[in-house]
This record gives C-alpha cells, sequence and structure tokens, in this order.
C-alpha cells in the first residue's frame, strides 16, 4: 500500500525547517506535534531552538487536523459493534429457526406415531380379511365340488327316467303278446274241444298253433327285453342312490362352511 505524502506548499512556509515523521517519513512542519500523515506524536528534534519566533513570524494559524489513528479507531469499534449485533440478530434467528424446527420434528415424530399405529390396525384386518378369504376360498372351491356333481345326478336321473320309460313301453307290449297269447290259445282250446277229432282240419289247427308259437316268442322276447330294462333301470337307480348320497353329504359340509363363515 502507497501512503501519501503531503508537502507544505510553497509559499510562506517555504525555507522553513520540515520534521520527518520517523513511521511513514511524511515530511511535517517543523513544530507540528502530531504526523499530518499517520496522526503519530512528532517527537521534538534534537538541538532544535527552545525560543519561540517573533510575532510577526508567528504562523497563521490553523484548523485542528483530525487525527487518522483515532478516526481508524473509531471506525474499528462501530465496525466490531455492527458485526456483534448482526450477530445476536442472527443467533437469535438461527434459534428461533431451531425452535421451529424441533417442533416440526415433535410433530412429525406424533403424526408418524399415529400413521404406524393405523399401519399396524391395517394389517391387523388384512390378515384377517386374509383368513376370510382363504375360508371363502374353500367354500367357493367346496361350492364348485357340489355343482359338479349335480350334472352326474341330473343325468343319471334322466337315465332313470328313460329306463323307466323303455320298462313302460316293454311293460305295455308284454302284455300285449301275453292277452295274443292267451287268446290264440283260447281259440286253439275251443277249437279242438268243439271239433270232432276225426273232422279236425290239419291245416287250421296248424295255423292256430302257429300264431300260439308265434304269441310265445313274442312273450318271450317282450319278457327279455323287459329284463334288460329292469336290470338297466336297477343299475341306474345304484348310481343315482350312490351319487344322491355324495351330493347330500356335499351340500352339508358345505352348509357348515356357510355357517362358520359367517359366523367369524
Amino acid at each position: 500500500m502507497t501512503t501519501l505524502t503531503t508537502r507544505p506548499p510553497p509559499g510562506r512556509d517555504a525555507g522553513r525547517d520540515v520534521h520527518v515523521c520517523p513511521l511513514c517519513r511524511t515530511e511535517n512542519r517543523s513544530g507540528d506535534v502530531y504526523c499530518i500523515g499517520c496522526g503519530a506524536t512528532l517527537e521534538p528534534e534534537p538541538g532544535a531552538p527552545d525560543e519561540q519566533p517573533a510575532a510577526d513570524e508567528q504562523p497563521a494559524p490553523t484548523r485542528p487536523r483530525r487525527r487518522p489513528g483515532i478516526m481508524a479507531l473509531a471506525v474499528a469499534a462501530f465496525a466490531t459493534t455492527g458485526a456483534a449485533v448482526a450477530l445476536g440478530v442472527l443467533w437469535r434467528g438461527e434459534a428461533g429457526h431451531s425452535r421451529d424446527l424441533s417442533a416440526q420434528a415433535v410433530a412429525a415424530g406424533t403424526e408418524l406415531a399415529v400413521a404406524r399405529k393405523q399401519l399396524a390396525a391395517t394389517r391387523v384386518q388384512l390378515r384377517s380379511a386374509t383368513t376370510v378369504g382363504a375360508r371363502r376360498n374353500t367354500v367357493l372351491l367346496r361350492t364348485q365340488t357340489v355343482l359338479a356333481q349335480v350334472d352326474p345326478l341330473l343325468s343319471t336321473a334322466d337315465e332313470i327316467q328313460r329306463y323307466t320309460a323303455h320298462i313302460q313301453g316293454e311293460r305295455d307290449w308284454f302284455t300285449t303278446s301275453v292277452v295274443q297269447l292267451v287268446t290264440d290259445l283260447t281259440v286253439l282250446g275251443n277249437y279242438l274241444l268243439e271239433t270232432d277229432p276225426a273232422a279236425v282240419d290239419p291245416v287250421r289247427q296248424r295255423a292256430f298253433v302257429e300264431a300260439v308259437k308265434d304269441d310265445l316268442d313274442s312273450v318271450r322276447r317282450d319278457e327279455a327285453t323287459l329284463h334288460a330294462f329292469d336290470k338297466s333301470y336297477d343299475g341306474a337307480s345304484t348310481r343315482f342312490g350312490r351319487r344322491a348320497d355324495a351330493f347330500t353329504k356335499a351340500v352339508r359340509a358345505l352348509q357348515q362352511q356357510l355357517k362358520s363363515v359367517a359366523v367369524k
């Protein structure tokens, strides 16, 4: 940093002695007490005359100079005070901000605790719902099993109805064949009883006998068919009974599961 030195202007002070500041090397007028450059106190020069100059040689009164050192100290003190005040304001602001953050942290902690409780309750409900859902799935599977048994059961019932219709038809045919056989036998018997053996017509007698034979064959066929239908009917009835029992058990089990789900 360069120090600007002030030299006395030429004029009335020209030719006078100067006093150089030992600190900043600024030239001061002889007799100055303080340096005009740095404000330091100037020591009197050795060998300087003690007598005062004559009245006509007295310098003109000058305006008192300010001491730069004191001004620098004042500025430094003011700056230090301002910095201290700014630091105090900043500290109070930071303290308030810290309190706000602490309050927000407490509130956040409370909300977090509430959220944790709600989450725990939700997990319990979820587990309960999962258990109920599992039971309901079991019920649905049981229901599907029951429904799957309905079709075979109905099919067997239809089969029984068909066999019943066939049996009824074959019984009707069998009855007709038996009636025809009885009729033909009656006709043949009456012919043989009423006709003199010597006058029996062999052709007519043979016709009556062939008619009776055909009736017997029809009765035998109808009886065999009726027996086959009876056997099929018995098998269908047995299957229907087994499937009906299984269906009844499945329905009862389903009812029990439905009750358990409704209670829980």
